[in-house]
């Protein structure tokens, strides 16, 4: 299994050896750490060093593009020229957070920038997108970005889910799939098989939330899609793959 969107900078050093024990003893044996801040790529180049199964991203995510330095965008390309297995994120827009104009054109310039990036270094990004989907579909086609990725704890509508699926995403399905009255328990097992993967987004969404709760969200897509639990393990680490195989 792969766990495509967790915060490890999160929790603390410590702890670490002890999380990802945990999740290889219930087969997570990679995990992708998303960078939401800039003060987050130190710890992930730091992480991604000192546990070889870990994948990092570096990139901002739109609720927190305060205090950034000058060049951050230098050195965002330099992370991504040191660590060559890394993608871009977590990157997109939040509309329901910041609701007003003005904020909004500041994500979207920001989303902008770092499209461009994760195009020229030709990676695929890890995308935020909440209450703003038309919004984000527009700009990545104006953008022209062609390397797909992961669309980070999905729980639209089947409809919105293809319009993801027809410009290369996997639909990332996390937690959210665990609650009984969720849509998603309907959009999951019509979904094609290739086009969505897991996600813990730990510690968050959860009051106790590490990787390891993807054996749990994997069973549960299992019953949903009539399924082994063989099967839609094999399915989802095939499809991460594909969308990271040349970093991979």
């Amino acid at each position: 299994m792969i766990d495509t969107h967790c915060h490890l900078t999160e929790f603390p050093p410590f702890v670490l050896p002890e999380i990802l024990a945990k999740a290889e003893q219930c087969g997570v044996r990679r995990l992708i750490s998303v960078s939401a801040s800039f003060d987050d790529w130190q710890k992930n180049q730091e992480i991604a060093k000192r546990y070889p199964q870990v994948i990092p991203t570096f990139g901002i995510h739109p609720l927190f593009q305060k205090n950034l330095p000058n060049d951050w965008l230098d050195i965002l390309c330099t992370c991504l020229k040191a660590l060559p297995q890394a993608i871009v994120g977590e990157i997109g827009l939040d509309f329901y957070h910041s609701p007003n104009a003005c904020e909004k054109q500041q994500q979207i310039d920001l989303f902008s920038q770092q499209l461009a990036i994760a195009q020229a270094f030709c990676r695929p990004v890890s995308i935020h997108c909440v209450k703003a989907h038309n919004e984000c579909i527009a700009l990545i086609k104006k953008q022209k970005f062609t390397l797909g990725g992961f669309i980070h704890g999905f729980s639209g509508s089947l409809q919105q889910a293809n319009d993801w699926i027809k410009l290369g995403f996997k639909i990332g399905i996390g937690t959210v799939l665990l609650k009984h009255n969720s849509r998603l328990r309907t959009v999951l097992p019509q979904l094609p098989n290739n086009a969505w993967v897991m996600e813990s987004d730990s510690p968050f969404m959860l009051p106790e939330n590490t990787p390891a709760v993807l054996l749990e969200i994997h069973q549960t897509a299992a019953q949903l899609s009539k399924k082994s639990i063989t099967q839609i393990t094999q399915q989802t680490t095939q499809n991460a793959i594909r969308c990271i195989l040349s970093k991979y």
